[in-house]
């Protein structure tokens, strides 16, 4: 759980500054792939990214194109690609705010793979079964690693005490078997049935095969507490029934 939260930080935190009118924007740049400006003929109206082109040009270049590849008056097989990304560039050029994000994005380019923002933004487009698939793999590798880092670290740390503690009777001992070796061989090597996937499975395993006689257990435990406290009120009502009899005949 804590590997999992780190990713988490690591992936969404430093992509705060990025609000999801920008995300939107880098998802349409990333799918059309070609100046905006260009495929809505408005290139002739700019100059080194100083964009000229007003809205009312930009609704007017929409109309053309509108009546030009629009799937019912277009032969082209990909009309319907086109008509849609047109309409998703359209949608951008004619609001100011999504309008400036691409034209910073014509100067800046999109966020390379240096940037958290292109991992969040893939991340985003994934569904539930393939992050829990990544993340899974990632914690499972540095599970395992940090459980070998633990391991030699134990090693070295024993080693050192072995040499410090047992060195003089190590050197009478001169035939058989190192018990140096025999000492720092009890230490338990890490193995991969102890990597997140197999863990889950495991209790899976021991969930399915040991739960019906669990609940059974838990079941009979609670009826011997049910019959214990009948019990133990019959006694009492029985003592207070002698009691009370006791001092009538008194």
């Amino acid at each position: 759980m804590i590997l999992l939260g780190l990713c988490f930080i690591i992936l969404i935190g430093p992509a705060h500054c990025w609000d999801s009118v920008q995300m939107e924007v880098f998802d349409v740049v990333e799918e059309v792939n070609q100046n905006f400006y260009e495929l809505m003929g408005l290139a002739q109206l700019t100059w080194l990214y100083q964009i000229d082109a007003t809205v009312s040009d930009v609704k007017r270049a929409y109309r053309t194109l509108s009546k030009q590849i629009h799937p019912d008056k277009s032969d082209d097989p990909d009309a319907e690609i086109k008509f849609r990304q047109m309409v998703a560039v359209y949608e951008v050029l004619k609001d100011p705010e999504r309008r400036q994000h691409y034209d910073n994005v014509l100067v800046n380019g999109l966020p390379d793979w240096r940037s958290p923002v292109f991992y969040f933004r893939r991340a985003r487009k994934m569904s539930m079964l393939e992050i829990s698939v990544i993340l899974t793999v990632v914690i499972s590798i540095a599970q395992y690693l940090m459980a070998w880092g633990s391991y030699w670290d134990k090693y070295k740390t024993l080693d050192e005490y072995y040499d410090r503690k047992f060195k003089k009777a190590a050197k009478v001992k001169k035939s058989g078997p190192d018990p140096k070796e025999e000492f720092l061989a009890k230490i338990a090597k890490p193995s991969w049935k102890n990597i997140l996937p197999i863990q889950i499975c495991q209790g899976l395993y021991y969930v399915v095969v040991h739960g019906p006689s669990l609940i059974k257990k838990y079941r009979e435990e609670q009826k011997r507490k049910i019959q214990k406290a009948e019990e133990e009120k019959r006694e009492l009502e029985e003592e207070e029934r002698l009691r009370l009899k006791e001092v009538k005949s008194a």
